[in-house]
Formats: structure tokens, sequence, C-alpha cells
């Protein structure tokens, strides 16, 4: 039973776009999901956003509004 929750869970080459005007957040949910495997980018602000969306993201996580 854990061996299917952990798959089902798996972050692993997954790419993640972490979007937070506070660095020091930023930085930790991107530490966090890269020692899970997913690669991640970090943008700070709606043009770093827009710059570094370009690139393929499967998910992003926002706290701007």
């Amino acid at each position: 039973m854990k061996e299917l929750k952990s798959s089902l869970l798996s972050y692993e080459n997954t790419n993640v776009l972490v979007l937070d005007d506070e660095i020091s957040i930023a930085e930790f949910i991107a530490l966090f999901l890269e020692s899970k495997g997913t690669n991640v980018v970090v943008a700070n602000n709606k043009e770093q956003l827009l710059e570094k969306s370009m690139a393929t993201s499967s998910l992003i996580f926002s706290s701007l509004i």
C-alpha cells in the first residue's frame, strides 16, 4: 500500500514554476521540490513569470493575486 501512495505522489521529471514575491519562501518551496526530483524554476514577479514561463512548466505555484 505504501508503494502505491508513493508512486502516485511522484514529482520526478515534473517541471514546476514557483512564483512568490517573497524570495525566501519561493526558494524554500523550490528546495523541497528539488529534493523530490522536480525540475524547478523560480520567479519573484510577473515580469520574471512571463519570461520564465516560456519554458514548459507542468505546474505553477503562486501566492500572487
